[in-house]
């Protein structure tokens, strides 16, 4: 059976060419928003094509349909005259905003941002429209307002910020206020200190002080890169995940404030948290493995971390094989378990694992069963399963898995058919 699973945000189906679709034994979108043309929608639905949305438009089919991927800037010089745009996301100019009056029309499947004196037709489609001041300079992304950055900003001007402003150092920002530079954005960074002095210099902004005397960390990574590149406070904005071999550098650091989810150690969380505070704390039981990709378990690896006494807490994204011999007293290595993927394991170990945690996938028999249900019934056993048998398994199988053919799943932005 060849199955099409789709993971998105929005999905356009204005054609389906060489009938993409209608190949498919069955179709499922998972998705948001689903734009799709009158004639198509009544083919999709005669045939076995599943939406799972929050909502579904039908339109008339355009004429002149163009697909535009990333950012379209639309300027003076925009040649889309009586083109139908479906684009990613729009930045519509000042000098562009009549543009738009001359298109076909346009479906914009995240944001447009066009300025605010601009009136946007009604056959302009977005997930989101996001007017900006007129007379701001637009500026696509994050912005770091910094020395080092080599950025040169024109005095008394007005800039629009689509993303995040981080605005950290008190020097250069003394510079922007007396060149008259205002900046508006959705949200920006600044040190507490910093505040009064130079918050309304964003616009309204959304404010998030760090405190003074802490290094703003952005992106996470093991403790010991923390310490060794921003010393002993940090204020980081991502999670961040201790594993028990690390706990030892934690008498390093003064503070470490964790602005969304910290994965602790439940053996060592006392000595975690006298250092560590976070926006949410996820407790763990003995080693966290994450698996994205795929993994073998073997056991001989689950046999000595018995003796030792180590306890693992699993993660997978994607596949993991437990090999046949392990026994159910082999699997009690494991004590908590997410899967996202598939796991092949003896069935003898099943029950157990199904009590360890959430299954968003599928539960498979080990690879000694599999090749006798193929010898059996090769067919069989793929429309049996769904086609949910990930590629390296089935590739020790010898048969077509979810990767190769029998099912394909594409997890993606949007997805689009003109």
């Amino acid at each position: 059976m060849k199955s099409l699973t789709v993971n998105c945000d929005s999905v356009v189906l204005l054609k389906d060419r060489e009938d993409i679709l209608t190949q498919y034994d069955n179709a499922v979108f998972n998705c948001a928003t689903v734009t799709v043309s009158d004639a198509l929608y009544a083919k999709l639905m005669s045939a076995n094509v599943v939406f799972n949305n929050a909502k579904t438009n039908v339109i008339a089919p355009p004429q002149n349909p163009v697909r535009l991927t990333g950012l379209t800037t639309l300027g003076a010089n925009a040649g889309y005259e009586g083109a139908f745009l479906v684009a990613d996301d729009m930045l519509v100019l000042p000098e562009g905003a009549e543009k738009l009056d001359a298109l076909e029309g346009a479906l914009i499947l995240g944001k447009i941002y066009h300025p605010d004196n601009a009136a946007v037709p009604g056959k302009i489609r977005a997930n989101k429209f996001i007017p900006y001041p007129a007379n701001a300079i637009p500026e696509m992304g994050d912005v770091w307002l910094r020395a080092n950055e080599g950025r040169k900003w024109l005095p008394d001007t007005e800039y629009f910020v689509s993303g995040t402003a981080y605005a950290l150092d008190a020097a250069h920002l003394k510079e922007l206020k007396a060149q008259g530079n205002v900046f508006h954005c959705g949200t920006v960074y600044l040190y507490e200190s910093m505040q009064a002095e130079y918050g309304a210099m964003f616009g309204g902004a959304k404010t998030i002080c760090i405190p003074d005397g802490y290094a703003f960390v952005k992106d996470s990574a093991p403790l010991m890169d923390l310490y060794a590149t921003h010393g002993k406070k940090i204020w980081l904005n991502a999670d961040l995940t201790v594993q028990p071999r690390e706990v030892k550098y934690l008498n390093m650091f003064e503070s470490v404030l964790v602005q969304k989810t910290a994965r602790l150690p439940l053996d060592h969380l006392e000595a975690c948290q006298r250092v560590i505070s976070a926006a949410k704390v996820s407790v763990y039981e003995g080693e966290l493995m994450n698996i994205n990709g795929f993994q073998i378990v073997s056991k001989a690896m689950l046999e000595e971390a018995n003796r030792a006494g180590t306890k693992y807490t699993v993660n997978v994204n994607g596949a993991m094989l437990i090999e046949d011999d392990v026994t159910p007293q082999d699997i009690e290595a494991i004590v908590s378990m997410r899967i996202n993927g598939a796991v092949s394991a003896p069935t003898v170990t099943h029950a157990y694992l199904n009590k360890l945690g959430r299954i968003n996938g599928v539960l498979l028999p080990a690879l000694s069963e599999l090749k006798k249900m193929v010898e059996q019934s090769p067919d069989g056993l793929i429309s049996g399963l769904g086609g949910m048998i990930p590629g390296p398994i089935a590739k020790m199988l010898g048969v077509k898995g979810m990767d190769d053919g029998a099912s394909t799943v594409l997890n993606c932005a949007h997805y689009t058919l003109i």
